[in-house]
């Protein structure tokens, strides 16, 4: 019997996400360290000057970003010109633009694109990271959102009963966590793109099996995704928990 896999668009997901977890950061003391440093990393961190970035050489402008402390890249960003945010993100190195986006507040990283040019958007998430992206169109304001042509063609698909069903793969011998997928094995979040079927696979073919993943398993349990890196024995020892507090 074929489920029914209804789907969300990208940008609700993203943003409901992001609210996933912050509020799993609400129960801090319940966090082990690398689920802490992971949602840290996901949920991004807060918010260099005009005249030197706006004159200075490419070469120099990566090195003035490299060197400058969190809270001045932050500053600079801030309160730097149209022309010198879009200059700074056409040249940065793709290292660059994931630190610059990923310390900025919420309201520079909207600023920042708002008033970047429509081909520095799409280099800035050409480049970036998937979970930098993840942020980016997480926080992003709509009329931002509307001039990145894919999203508005992305669906996060919502898979009934994921846990189970990945539990039930899992259990038949169709795990395996080394690999996105292998002919008929594929990882945790390789499943999940399989459950999500066709807007799943387009989903992991525009931002990756991992991010796929994550977005995936968020929207359909309502909680963090899990650890996709995990060793088989620890994978399957979690989906088998998940499963059974699923019923």
């Amino acid at each position: 019997m074929t489920t029914e896999i209804k789907t969300v668009s990208l940008l609700d997901q993203l943003r409901a996400s992001r609210a996933i977890y912050e509020k799993a950061l609400e129960n801090l003391e319940n966090l082990s360290d690398s689920a802490l440093s992971r949602i840290l990393d996901l949920t991004g961190r807060a918010s260099t000057v005009d005249r030197v970035l706006g004159i200075a050489s490419a070469s120099t402008v990566a090195r003035v970003l490299g060197i400058a402390s969190d809270d001045t890249v932050a500053r600079v960003l801030g309160i730097a010109s149209a022309s010198t945010v879009d200059r700074v993100l056409g040249i940065a190195s793709a290292s660059t633009v994931d630190r610059v986006l990923g310390i900025a507040s919420d309201d520079t990283v909207d600023r920042v694109l708002g008033i970047a040019s429509d081909d520095t958007v799409d280099r800035v998430l050409g480049i970036a990271s998937a979970s930098t992206v993840a942020r980016v169109l997480g926080i992003a304001s709509d009329d931002t959102v509307d001039r990145i042509t894919f999203v508005k063609a992305l669906q996060v698909p919502v898979v009934p009963d994921l846990d189970k069903r990945v539990a039930e793969a899992a259990e038949a011998g169709n795990l395996d966590m080394s690999t996105w997928h292998c002919g008929t094995t594929h990882c945790r979040a390789g499943w999940a793109v399989v459950f999500g079927g066709e807007a799943g696979a387009k989903l992991e073919k525009e931002l990756g099996s991992e991010m796929a993943g994550r977005l995936i398993y968020e929207a359909s349990t309502g909680r963090p995704a899990p650890d996709f890196f995990a060793g088989q024995d620890s994978a399957l020892e979690d989906i088998r928990r998940c499963a059974a507090e699923a019923q």
